[in-house]
């Protein structure tokens, strides 16, 4: 008697199979057929590697984050998927590094409450907490160059009016942009809208009509554009004062002095000046009246 081998699923079938389980065990047939069993195994085994590799991930990144809770005594963040410049969710709360200055690096968090900043962790000098309210923060950005780096990694920095520079590293792919977006909103938005600073330029004696002259043209540079609310600027017998006010304005004063049109500009100023400039946050009220004055309503005064 002939015998027939079957083979199904790698197991061998007895010859003469119940005629109703023939027709079920029939081997694949050809070459392909069996290549396309193997590739599904493949395909299967790789993805179930992928999945214990993003299980192993996760697992490794919640270890990570407990570690970094536990030693800081606070709570884990909140959710950061839909972060936005709203103070209505806030307080909210996020993994983060930071360093003071030149102080030692600390771990624990970013709390982003309704009106500050509040950096709290430890370090390895001990626990750390600075508060930074919004109207404080000056600048903010993203600082890649090596000397801004924190442990190693691009850092959010944050210059403050009145106090070293912060830097601060999320703990989470994507935080450190959206954090800068939403804490340069927050920061703008309590900015105060009437800082003034002024520019007080000691004049040269008997240059004094030409100075009045120079300023009687008008400024190098768009006022509206540079984003203030008034510019003036007054003329006495010894100095000329030029008077900045608007939301930070520091800043964007620092900003147009690295302006090659401001530096052109001021080469007709030099026979002019009497000595060094020098900045003044101080409210002046001058006696006399400007020379030239420009509001963001359109007025415009020129004497």
């Amino acid at each position: 008697m002939e015998f027939h081998r079957l083979v199904h699923h790698d197991r061998l079938i007895s010859p003469n199979p119940p005629r109703g389980l023939a027709g079920r065990l029939r081997p694949p047939r050809g070459r392909g057929a069996l290549h396309r069993g193997g590739a599904a195994r493949r395909a299967g085994a790789r993805e179930a590697s992928a999945d214990r590799g993003a299980r192993a991930r996760e697992s490794v990144l919640t270890r990570a984050t407990k570690w970094i809770y536990a030693d800081a005594a606070i709570q884990q963040p909140a959710n950061t998927s839909a972060m936005a410049p709203s103070t209505s969710e806030l307080p909210t709360r996020y993994a983060a590094s930071f360093c003071v200055g030149f102080s030692a690096p600390a771990a624990g968090a970013l709390v982003v409450e309704e009106s500050r900043l509040l950096l709290e962790g430890r370090s390895a000098q001990g626990h750390v907490e600075l508060s930074i309210p919004y109207f404080d923060v000056s600048e903010v950005r993203v600082g890649r160059l090596p000397e801004e780096r924190l442990n190693g990694h691009s850092a959010l920095l944050l210059s403050r009016r009145d106090g070293d520079l912060v830097r601060v590293e999320p703990v989470g792919f994507g935080l450190l942009n959206e954090l800068a977006e939403l804490i340069a909103a927050l920061a703008n938005e309590h900015a105060d809208p009437t800082e003034q600073v002024s520019v007080i330029l000691p004049i040269r004696k008997g240059r004094l009509a030409q100075a009045r002259e120079l300023v009687e043209q008008g400024p190098p540079f768009d006022p509206a554009v540079l984003g203030l609310t008034r510019h003036e600027v007054f003329v006495t017998d010894e100095e000329a004062i030029f008077v900045f006010e608007g939301r930070n304005v520091r800043r964007k004063l620092e900003r147009l002095t690295r302006d090659p049109t401001l530096w052109q500009a001021g080469l007709a100023w030099r026979s002019c000046v009497g000595g060094r400039p020098h900045l003044s946050t101080e409210v002046l009220h001058p006696i006399s009246s400007p020379v030239f004055s420009w509001t963001a309503n359109g007025s415009l005064t020129q004497a």
